[in-house]
């Protein structure tokens, strides 16, 4: 840990590849608040959230798919986002995800029946209907299938509600906006 924000210790500035040695999953910084709801069985979840700075805006994100992160614990990913939506002035993370599958294995989201699982496109559309101007959309799923591209792109471009301001980390060939722990971290508008 380091940087004092307030009463909120914030994460270390966490590169990709800090990541990744940090471990699976590890403890909330200091003075984070975290929340997460998953099904019944545990194999989706459906979201997550943390909260270091209540008077500041979320930035809500749309990744891969759910790893190792719940209520109070972090992973690789969801300690990369936290320093990133902290030193863009961001006081609070909600995670969302185009397949809510929690696997560790891209393998496992290719051979499941339902990887996306029931709620999740309700809880994305949802979720950016309660966006305000000062808020902000990470698109962050990385090579995804096609169909489910242009799904999530319609929820967060065609969504007349979404407020939000789009960003990305930049994109692949394809088009598609690249995931966090595979790029630099710096936001960058989306469109």
């Amino acid at each position: 840990m380091s940087r004092q924000g307030g009463s909120v210790l914030l994460p270390q500035r966490v590169t990709s590849n800090t990541a990744v040695r940090l471990g699976r999953s590890f403890p909330l910084p200091v003075g984070f608040k975290g929340a997460a709801e998953f099904s019944e069985d545990g194999a989706y979840r459906w979201w997550l959230s943390r909260t270091w700075d209540e008077r500041k805006p979320w930035l809500i994100t749309i990744a891969t798919n759910p790893s190792s992160a719940g209520a109070a614990v972090d992973d690789g990913t969801i300690r990369v986002l936290e320093g990133l939506a902290a030193r863009a002035g961001f006081g609070q993370l909600k995670m969302l995800n185009a397949y809510a599958l929690v696997s560790t294995e891209r393998r496992a989201l290719q051979e499941a029946q339902d990887p996306i699982g029931e709620r999740t496109d309700d809880l994305i559309r949802a979720t950016l209907a309660g966006t305000t101007t000062r808020d902000g959309v990470l698109c962050a799923w990385g090579a995804i299938t096609p169909a489910r591209h242009q799904a999530l792109r319609s929820m967060v471009f065609g969504a007349a509600a979404c407020r939000a301001r789009a960003y990305c980390l930049g994109t692949l060939h394809s088009g598609y906006p690249r995931h966090p722990l595979r790029t630099k971290l710096q936001l960058l508008p989306y469109a």
